[in-house]
């Protein structure tokens, strides 16, 4: 019996952490109705506006639960959320709301990371994720590292929460460049919703265009800019 204790003990944390991810995957499972609904009205913005408007006042703590959500379940991508929050509230509060949300998640599952390390990241993030960013995650450059993994297109930001939270960042560096590298994509999927509500097809068709050539500029210039990075550190 002293045994058993003794290794619940030593193993209190993974305990811990196996329970929440199997509490989290349950949570998932039961209300996978409700969040297919989500989904499937978050591909309507004027349906997702009467949605969040039913809440009233509560609409802009509902809108930054959802952001909250996207980047600890990351079941839809932050994009989405954005443009539909820029449709729903415009540009500035939109913005705002998502900066709050995605740093609330970002926190959790930072500090996760710091405290287990590679077996909590082992059990929610590919190996193939990650790979490409072990170099680099050394540099002495880290807060430009942590900055450009948010600012360019085409790497997946929630996951990369996981990859930070590996390297020797600290949180308030984490939130202070990830904030500022994800601010101009945010201010624009905000933009854009806020446009589409208005009906400007002007902005709609040009910033279509942009995100398109921001994607391509980001897939094409990341690697060589991560290898000069490596090449620094």
């Amino acid at each position: 019996m002293n045994r058993l204790i003794s290794s619940l003990k030593k193993y209190k944390g993974i305990i811990i952490l196996v329970l929440s991810i199997i509490a989290l995957f349950l949570l998932f499972y039961i209300f996978r109705t409700q969040i297919h609904n989500i989904t499937e009205t978050l591909k309507n913005n004027e349906k997702f506006k009467r949605y969040l408007l039913s809440f009233g006042p509560l609409a802009p703590i509902v809108y930054t639960f959802f952001q909250f959500l996207q980047v600890v379940i990351f079941f839809i991508p932050g994009e989405v959320f954005q443009t539909a929050g820029g449709y729903v509230f415009g540009t500035i509060e939109a913005t705002i709301l998502s900066i709050i949300g995605i740093n609330l998640g970002s926190v959790i599952l930072f500090q996760l990371t710091k405290k287990y390390g590679t077996s909590f990241v082992s059990k929610v993030v590919p190996d193939i994720a990650i790979k490409p960013f072990e170099k680099i995650m050394n540099t002495e450059r880290l807060n430009l590292v942590v900055f450009l993994i948010y600012f360019l297109p085409g790497i997946p930001k929630d996951s990369s929460i996981f990859l930070c939270g590996l390297s020797k960042v600290s949180l308030k560096d984490f939130l202070i460049y990830s904030t500022l590298g994800r601010l101009p994509m945010l201010i624009l999927s905000s933009y854009y919703g806020a446009n589409l509500a208005m009906g400007n097809r002007i902005v709609i068709y040009s910033g279509t265009t942009i995100f398109i050539a921001l994607i391509i500029i980001g897939i094409v210039f990341k690697d060589k800019l991560f290898k000069g990075l490596e090449k620094a550190s």
